[in-house]
């Protein structure tokens, strides 16, 4: 069982959990409560989230997605790099 304090679950996998925080909050949590091999409720897992205005960076430049056999290296190209992004 996963809650989201502060934002809306979008999504829920097995492994991850997809929330859309509201606006106006500066922290969220997260609370997820896993299962044992048992199936019985284990202990309480919260994880506080901080929340603001994040950078928006541009897609990058270059193909959308890769098909078939590619022959040598696939570039892309950022439009405005950013100094405190990190690329690979």
């Amino acid at each position: 069982m996963v809650l989201a304090v502060g934002g809306q679950k979008v999504s829920e996998t097995e492994n991850s959990i997809t929330v859309r925080w509201n606006a106006l909050e500066t922290e969220g949590v997260i609370r997820a409560i896993p299962y044992v091999d048992s199936r019985c409720l284990g202990k309480e897992i919260e994880l506080k989230v901080a929340l603001g205005e994040g950078e928006l960076l541009d897609a990058p430049e270059g193909l959308a997605g890769i098909c078939g056999i590619i022959d040598g290296p696939v570039t892309y190209k950022v439009p405005q790099p950013s100094s405190s992004a990190t690329y690979e």
